[in-house]
Formats: C-alpha cells, sequence, structure tokens
C-alpha cells in the first residue's frame, strides 16, 4: 500500500510519531510523508520514506495561506495517489479532510483518511470569547462537512476528547477510537541499574510555555529552595518563539543564576532517558488540555513519580495514590505543598517510582500495540 503522512511540524512527528515508519517500511509498504518545520530535520528520517515540505503557520488560522495550504494538500494527494491517509494536529487534519474532499467531489477516488487529534488543540479548549467560539463553530462545521465525503476514521488520546468531538457531531461514535498515546520503547524507556540515593530532584520537561506550567515549578523551587532544601530542580525544553503563549526565557535563566533550577535545555530522546533515569520526581502542572500526557508515560517507565494537573487525560496515567499527586495547576502552593511531602520521605518517594514502572508496562502503551492499532485502521 501506498501511506502519507501529514504533520504540522516535522520534528514533532520525529519525536513523536517516527515509530510508526518503520513496521510499514519493513512489511514493503510505500511511505511519504508531508510536514510544515524545519525540513532540515528530514535527514533524520528513515531510509524509503518521501518527504514533502509543506508551508504552514502551526499558531494562527490565515484563511488565505490556509486555502493554499489546501490546495497544496490536494497537488501532493494527486502526485502521490495513496491508499491511506493519516494526519495528526488541527490543521492537516482539517485541510487535508478538505483537500480528500474537494477530490471526492470531483468524483476521484480518495483514499482512506485517519485523523489522530493528540489532544484537542487551542480551537477547541472551552473559551467564552466570541471570537474563539466562532473560530471553534467554523472548524467544526467544515470537519463535519468535509469528513462526511469520506471513509474516516479518527483516534484520541483519551475518552474525555473522543467524547467532545462524537457530541458535536464532527465524528461518529463507531469511527471514534482512543489510543493510548503515540507508542513507547519500553526497552528504552527502562530505570536506571543503580539506586538512587541522596537529595530528590524534580523534573519539568514540556514545550516552555506559560500554559504548560514552567512558571508554577519555577515558583516552587523557590519556594523550597528558600527553605534550605538542597532538592534539585532540573527544566528541560525547547523555547517556542513563534508561539503567543511562549515563557519569557529570561526568568528560567535568573532562576538559574539564583541556583534556583538548573536549565537543561532541548533534549533529544536518548538525553531526555538519561534524565529522566536521573530524577526522582517529574512535574507537570499544566493548564492545557492534554491528550495523551507522553512525559508522563516516559517518566513512569523510567521509575519517576508524577506530579501532574487534576484532568482526564492525566488520570490515565496518573492513579494517585499510587504513583504520584494530581494537583490544581492554578494554585503554586498545591505543587509546593506537594513537593514538600515528597521531601519528608524520600525512601517512599523511590520505592513509589519502581512500582509505577512495572505499574505502567501493564498498559498498553508500548510501540507495538499502538503500532498495531493503525495499520488496522489504515486497512493493512
Amino acid at each position: 500500500m501506498k501511506i502519507l503522512f501529514a504533520c504540522n511540524d516535522l520534528d514533532y512527528f520525529l519525536l513523536h510519531r517516527s515509530n510508526l515508519l518503520g513496521p510499514l517500511l519493513e512489511r514493503g509498504h510505500d511511505v511519504s510523508l508531508c510536514a510544515g518545520g524545519n525540513s532540515q530535520s528530514a535527514e533524520r528520517l528513515p531510509d524509503g520514506v518521501h518527504f514533502i515540505p509543506v508551508t504552514l503557520n502551526q499558531h494562527h488560522l490565515d484563511p488565505l495561506s490556509d486555502l493554499k495550504l489546501t490546495a497544496q494538500y490536494a497537488r501532493i494527494v494527486a502526485g502521490t495517489q495513496p491508499d491511506a491517509v493519516h494526519c495528526f494536529t488541527i490543521k492537516p487534519n482539517l485541510y487535508m479532510a478538505l483537500a480528500l474532499a474537494s477530490r471526492r467531489l470531483l468524483l476521484r477516488k480518495t483514499p482512506r483518511l485517519v485523523q489522530t487529534f493528540p489532544g484537542l488543540g487551542k480551537v477547541f479548549e472551552p473559551s467564552t470569547g466570541m471570537v474563539a467560539k466562532i473560530r471553534r463553530a467554523v472548524v467544526a462545521t467544515l470537519l463535519r462537512a468535509s469528513c462526511g465525503l469520506l471513509d474516516r476514521s479518527a483516534t484520541f488520546e483519551n475518552s474525555a476528547d473522543r467524547d467532545v468531538m462524537v457530541q458535536a457531531g464532527i465524528v461518529s461514535a463507531d469511527r471514534a477510537h482512543v489510543v493510548a498515546g503515540a507508542g513507547l520503547d519500553l526497552k528504552t524507556y527502562v530505570p536506571a541499574s543503580d539506586q538512587r540515593g541522596g537529595e530528590l530532584s524534580f523534573l519539568f520537561a514540556s514545550r516552555l510555555l506559560k500554559a504548560k506550567g514552567v512558571g508554577t515549578f519555577l515558583e516552587t523551587a523557590r519556594t523550597v529552595r528558600s527553605e534550605g532544601s538542597k532538592a534539585s530542580f532540573l527544566i528541560a525544553g525547547k523555547p517556542d518563539p513563534d508561539n503567543p503563549d511562549q515563557f519569557d526565557m529570561s526568568l528560567i535563566d535568573a532562576a538559574q543564576d539564583r541556583g534556583e533550577v538548573r536549565y537543561l535545555g532541548p533534549l533529544t530522546s536518548g538525553q531526555m532517558v538519561a534524565a529522566l533515569q536521573d530524577a526522582d520526581v517529574v512535574c507537570l502542572p499544566t493548564r492545557l488540555r492534554e491528550g495523551f500526557p507522553r512525559i508522563l508515560a516516559e517518566a513512569a517507565a523510567c521509575g519517576c513519580v508524577l506530579i501532574a494537573s487534576d484532568q482526564p487525560a492525566i488520570r490515565q496515567v496518573l492513579t494517585q495514590p499510587d504513583n504520584g499527586w494530581l494537583i490544581d495547576p492554578a494554585d503554586a502552593r498545591d505543587l509546593t505543598a506537594v513537593v514538600q511531602e515528597c521531601l519528608a520521605d524520600p525512601d517512599r518517594i523511590r520505592a513509589m517510582g519502581t512500582a509505577n514502572a512495572a505499574a505502567i508496562r501493564r498498559m498498553p502503551v508500548d510501540d507495538e500495540s499502538v503500532s498495531a492499532i493503525f495499520r488496522k485502521l489504515y486497512g493493512l
């Protein structure tokens, strides 16, 4: 079969979805990928993947540029003639569906479409603002109209997101599937071989956005360190200067200068494994509506305890009190109180981490379990 992937950002695909490629190539399928972002990263794709760069604005709806993106998708489909198209994130999901629906209206053969929503994004975030409501209504209407013409399935990373889209009539219940994230290599994400000791280490690893809660983590680090604790507070992540929700990096630099945190920078997959193996606790005080919290699954697999926001997606992985704490992300004092509780009993925390690594392996989060679901949706 010929399979075309469409993603908003190539680096995102390489980090979270490239595990889908190997099994397809090994079975002799023809694989293409169209994506925006840094096209130079294409050199990291496996041999045999045909890469097609596209131009898109990840953070804003722009009618003119988005119309051009739809036309570009239509040309890519005409050129590659795929049997199945798999899209990730809202813009490819929307504009590829429009491109395929236009092709269908011209009585041309259209491929099977699989849409993956790794979280519903800003478009479907609850909001009382008029502009946000209009944007959400327009996107929902276009998705309903275009996808109604197609042989299409949709996957979500938690049941709450699936229910939102089913209730909105954007996807029918029999075509909506919940998949536990993007898949993990559980032979790579393993606990450290040596027993952890000494002061506890707390890690924040995520995109450096205000809504992800990095400011809350900084505030907790400052409070705890001011009380004389020698605990480590580490931050890993990539700045996102084009995102309107970007976090002010000078605040991280200042906290590092004061000795409250250490900034590790953006990490490769291998470096992330090492960072998780060195950490005792991973914190994600996010205010964003998450899909399946991959960093929490990775952290659990490496034997970390979890502290994260109380929301449906996160409760898939964080089943307190067995493996961590759910907190209110709007109140930094909540995170601080839990961190102080951890510091009061390091032995308990490390025992919880060991149990966490075993528990995550009983969930269908491994690469093969996830890839098998998608191969079935492609019709393989």
